[in-house]
């Protein structure tokens, strides 16, 4: 396994002013360095020659020790509005990731992967939620195999970064000389091609049927709002997916879950697994909370507004009855990127390219 410099190393000792090392506070600003301004270069130079660290931003990071317990991973989580914390080990190196969909695997790992879980389960449950609650946060890396570690350097490409991003990995750790000293998301990404919406030229403009963010032939997985949670979370399992749309008893879509709605539990509410997905939500949240749709001819520039303005990572595509009919990732968004600035783009004048 690969490990990089922790909490020791040297990064810590070059935090802005005002941040603070391990000892007092384990969520750390990184990526302050001024950086070339960016916004003035066309989409070619900006994803084939702009090295990532012109474009990485401060972000809270959360440190976690992998000793540490998954109650206390999950708070910490939540307290910073957070869905992935970096772990490190007893030497103070950094050995992976624990995101929601690690905690969702988990859950199923600690249930026996069980279905139809009643109230006559209820005990069961409640130890099974201190066995939850108990585990330490190192055990639960990486276990869905959907957050690998990878890393990039600071000088890695950025189109190189992107392409990595466009198989379905949601962050990549950035170290410089063995040390973590940021990280890049899929979100990170968005926020830089909105700034700038002309960066894809006329494809904002476009349907996402016209681009193929919506093709005309595709496979939506549904789930029942009556399901119970576990049944929910092993059919996402199954079909190796973070979230899904709920729909009521004539297929509309009502809501949605994901891996994310896990990072709620706790040793105490863990037997409200015993609930509907729909009443688990809204004894969660107090409500349920409408999904975020497109239509098929909507723009792309649209759909992008809305990953940004919700928040989100997944936008379910409807049709006028509001039967869920499609769904576009932030993955989708990542490979559209890539596609559309080899589409989009002309080669520019050689002397443009870097030497």
């Amino acid at each position: 396994m690969a490990t990089y410099g922790g909490p020791g190393s040297s990064l810590f000792s070059t935090l802005p002013s005002g941040a603070l090392g391990l000892s007092n506070q384990t969520e750390m600003n990184v990526g302050s360095k001024s950086t070339r301004n960016i916004y003035d270069l066309s989409i070619y130079e900006m994803l084939s020659t702009i090295p990532v660290r012109a474009v990485l931003t401060p972000k809270n990071i959360l440190l976690v020790q992998a000793r540490e317990n998954v109650e206390t991973l999950l708070q910490r989580l939540r307290d910073a509005q957070l869905r992935c914390a970096v772990v490190y080990d007893t030497q103070n190196l950094f050995i992976g990731f624990v995101d929601a969909l690690d905690v969702a695997t988990y859950v199923l790992r600690v249930t026996n992967w069980s279905r139809n879980i009643t109230e006559e389960n209820f005990k069961t449950l409640d130890w099974q939620g201190k066995q939850f609650a108990s585990e330490i946060s190192g055990c639960l890396m990486n276990i869905s195999n959907g957050d690998p570690f990878q890393t990039i350097t600071p000088d890695t490409i950025l189109r190189d970064a992107i392409e990595i991003l466009s198989r379905g990995v949601h962050r990549l750790a950035v170290v410089e000389n063995g040390n973590l000293v940021n990280i890049l998301s899929q979100w990170d990404v968005l926020l830089l091609v909105l700034a700038r919406c002309s960066f894809l030229g006329t494809a904002v403009e476009k349907t996402i049927s016209e681009v193929g963010l919506f093709p005309s032939q595709m496979n939506v997985f549904t789930v029942p709002e009556e399901a119970d949670v576990v049944e929910t979370l092993k059919y996402m399992n199954d079909n190796q997916i973070s979230g899904v749309p709920l729909v009521d008893d004539i297929g509309k879509i009502t809501g949605n879950f994901s891996a994310t709605d896990m990072l709620n539990l706790n040793s105490s509410n863990f037997p409200l697994l015993s609930l509907s997905t729909k009443e688990f939500l809204i004894r969660i949240y107090g409500f349920i909370k409408p999904p975020v749709v497109c239509k098929k001819n909507d723009t792309v520039e649209n759909v992008l507004l809305k990953f940004a303005c919700y928040g989100i990572h997944r936008v379910y595509v409807v049709d006028e009855y509001f039967y869920p009919i499609g769904v576009i990732t932030m993955t989708d968004i990542m490979r559209f990127f890539m596609s559309t600035s080899q589409r989009v783009v002309p080669t520019p004048p050689t002397e443009m390219l870097p030497k």
